[in-house]
């Protein structure tokens, strides 16, 4: 019983960052990007210059980030990818 309702959870989890990818990439609005970074990991927010470098990206703009480590400079990537 437990692994059935943990099974129901990670289906609507994957299907909440499915849609979330699918807002992104009909409009990769601040918005959007948000509520897949949380549907997808959990935040509720960006570091400073995360946004911005994924907006960039997205666009498919050439795109250096520089960031001291621990800054979640991964964490850019990975989005990115998800999209």
């Amino acid at each position: 019983m437990a692994e059935a309702l943990l099974e129901r959870e990670k289906q609507a989890a994957s299907d909440s960052v499915l849609e979330a990818v699918e807002s992104v990439r009909e409009d990769p609005s601040e918005q959007n990007l948000k509520s897949l970074l949380n549907a997808a990991y959990g935040h509720d927010s960006f570091r400073q210059g995360q946004l911005e470098a994924i907006q960039q990206i997205v666009a498919g703009e050439s795109t250096m980030l520089v960031l001291p480590t621990g800054a979640g400079k991964s964490l850019c990537y990975q989005v990115c990818f998800k999209i």
